[in-house]
């Protein structure tokens, strides 16, 4: 996963699922500092589901 992601990313996009209490593409995208694609923010997603 670290060559698609940056540790901070990953980190970024787990805070606002928590913050915001979903998985919308486009909230998370909205709410990001970083610069980051839907297929980023997809696999820390995937990553978040398959270790919760």
């Amino acid at each position: 996963m670290e060559q698609f992601v940056a540790a901070a990313q990953y980190e970024e996009v787990i805070q606002i699922t928590d913050r915001l209490q979903t998985f919308s593409l486009k909230r998370i995208k909205q709410e990001l500092t970083q610069e980051m694609d839907y297929f980023q923010i997809r696999i820390v997603l995937a990553r978040k589901v398959v270790h919760s």
